[in-house]
């Protein structure tokens, strides 16, 4: 029996910190949105159907966005902004 403790400890932390994570925390589901001023806010959005859209911040504010001064919305990928041609390098 205690030759399995070790085992059995090692199982525990395993999976608290498996469900730590949300299932986003891999890219943080984070979004690159461009106003119309040019601003970029980088976050994740609450709430896709408001019409202000709310952006939490990776630093934990929360930003109110009307849709009219929204001109894209990204996502990024590993925390990086995707590259709309990934084929540009190619020879």
């Amino acid at each position: 029996m205690r030759r399995f403790a070790p085992l059995a400890l090692v199982l525990f932390l395993a999976t608290t910190a498996a469900l730590a994570q949300t299932p986003g925390d891999a890219s943080g589901g984070l979004r690159r949105i461009v106003l119309t001023d040019g601003i970029v806010l980088v976050g994740t959005i609450a709430d896709e159907s408001a019409d202000p859209l709310v952006i939490l911040s990776p630093d934990g504010l929360e930003r109110r966005v009307p849709r009219a001064r929204i001109v894209e919305i990204t996502d990024l990928i590993a925390g990086r902004f995707r590259r709309l041609d990934p084929t540009r390098s190619r020879l």
